[in-house]
């Protein structure tokens, strides 16, 4: 069941689509919920190693973290440190959360990476979500949208549209 909170989070986002708003008008709560689950957005959240060794070998990444990790300065250089011992460490897959991504703009930023190399990193941790999840971290039930709606829904009914 969602919280009060995460209900909030998922009437507007029911509002602010008019397809979304015009299934729910109709008292379609299964299309609403179908449409919020359907794998829509993209998100990037972990790499595989086989993946993240692949994208190396591929992007010579390696060679440039090694060279960076040797003769570079300040940030630069203990990101390209981490990202040596991130990338040898043997674990089974990198989460490519927040502090991961500024890591890899700061050597984006500093020449290190090119966007190019970022780029096919991305693609590589891609996966496709439904819109409920990503805005709340888990799929909606026909009876959460019956629920959520329920405010839009005097005394249970569905209004008329004229």
């Amino acid at each position: 069941m969602l919280t009060p909170e995460q209900d909030a989070v998922i009437y507007a986002a029911i509002h602010a689509d008019p397809v979304l708003d015009g299934f729910a008008r109709a008292g379609n709560d299964s299309e609403v919920a179908a449409r919020l689950n359907s794998h829509t957005v993209t998100v990037h959240r972990r790499v595989s190693a086989a993946q993240l060794l692949r994208w190396s070998a591929l992007r010579n990444v390696m060679q440039k973290l090694q060279s960076e990790a040797t003769n570079g300065t300040n940030g630069k250089k203990s990101i390209a440190q981490a990202a040596l011992t991130m990338l040898s460490a043997g674990v089974s897959e990198l989460p490519l959360d927040a502090e991961i991504i500024a890591m890899i703009d700061v050597l984006v930023g500093g020449n290190v990476l090119t966007a190019d190399d970022k780029a096919d990193l991305l693609t590589r941790a891609a996966e496709q979500i439904g819109l409920a999840e990503s805005l709340v971290g888990q799929a909606v039930t026909i009876d959460d949208i019956g629920r959520i709606l329920y405010v839009d829904r005097p005394n249970g009914k569905i209004p008329k549209v004229i």
